[in-house]
């Protein structure tokens, strides 16, 4: 019987059944278990039941604190202290995390940043970004959607990570660090990676800084490839080795995606990087993939938009597989004749 069903049975009995009742159930109880529930029951019929406290809502005063706040929140989501049984994170208080992360986000956001100690909140974004995106792969917290549960869209926090760090640095260093954090997270389930990366692109507002960033994504996604090359064949490294190369294949594309950003010249150019850098065995799957995304563009532009320049960079990427003896399959030859008009 359930405790709501017990109550609605005993709501009219009189006082003397119900004590009868009472002891008749305590001398059931095992005399192990009895101190337990002696420690419930006295202060009870006493009258000195201490009633709960409220939790004192989380105020962040000043920038010790959030680091602080932030330092404490990775490591616990680190350990998974969030997700399986533990005595560090009572139960009850295990999905109450995200309280923290919005506390935190709010003193964030209305930081100002002429402040001295703006750059230290800046990279305070970078850390719960960091955490937060691996939490799409990684038993971290209670679901797989982390950014949900913040109430804060992924594109969102990327958004605001890459313009309060640029508004600290806008060095290539920093540009730099920035690609990798976004390369090396992982999307939510709900959101695809190529659009996620795209949120980059319109902090590259000038020439200077999308060759910065071209420069950069290149020689990022050559090290992580040299990296997967470099894993012992005699030693377990899966889960590098897995995180390594979804990092160079997300660099790559990136590179991809800014060099379309800036001309059609920019976009041959690096196609020979591309197909160098791509973990596919078949080059007609690479090819498949480059026009999939250029085709995407043509067919979610707005209504009445101009498509004609996205159609001339899909024949020139389609050339470019035939000069280099990939056979495209019907499909896309159909596609080929009617952008090609």
């Amino acid at each position: 019987m359930k405790v709501g069903e017990m109550k609605e049975l005993a709501k009219n009995a009189s006082q003397e059944v119900l004590l009868n009742a009472f002891c008749e159930a305590y001398k059931k109880v095992q005399r192990g278990k009895k101190e337990e529930l002696d420690a419930i029951l006295i202060p009870l019929f006493q009258g000195t039941v201490e009633k709960k406290q409220r939790t004192a809502k989380l105020v962040l005063e000043t920038v010790d604190d959030l680091e602080a706040l932030v330092k404490d929140f990775v490591s616990k989501a680190t350990h998974n202290y969030f997700y399986f049984e533990n005595d560090v994170v009572p139960k009850a208080e295990r999905p109450k995390w995200r309280f923290a992360v919005q506390t935190a986000l709010k003193f964030m956001d209305a930081f100002p940043r002429e402040d001295p100690d703006f750059p230290r909140v800046a990279e305070c974004y970078i850390t719960l970004y960091q955490v937060l995106s691996h939490g799409h792969i990684e038993h971290m917290f209670s679901g797989d959607m982390p950014f949900r549960s913040i109430g804060v869209p992924q594109e969102t926090f990327l958004a605001n990570m890459v313009r309060a760090n640029l508004a600290v640095d806008d060095s290539p260093k920093m540009l730099s660090r920035l690609i990798e954090t976004v390369c090396r997270g992982y999307p939510s389930p709900d959101i695809a990676s190529n659009w996620l990366r795209r949120q980059l692109l319109p902090f590259l507002d000038t020439p200077e800084r999308r060759e910065t960033a071209l420069e950069q994504a290149r020689a990022l996604s050559e090290t992580y490839r040299r990296r997967t090359e470099n894993h012992s064949p005699y030693r377990s490294y899966e889960i590098e080795e897995m995180e390594d190369r979804n990092a160079a294949e997300a660099l790559s594309n990136l590179v991809l995606q800014i060099s379309l950003a800036v001309s059609q010249d920019s976009f041959l150019n690096n196609l020979d990087f591309y197909f160098s850098q791509a973990d596919a065995r078949d080059p007609e799957i690479t090819l498949y993939r480059i026009l999939e995304g250029i085709h995407s563009e043509i067919t979610h532009a707005k209504n009445g938009a101009d498509t004609s320049g996205w159609k001339q960079t899909w024949v020139l990427g389609y050339e470019y597989g035939l000069r280099h003896g990939i056979q495209p399959r019907e499909e896309l030859q159909k596609l080929y004749q009617e952008y090609k008009g």
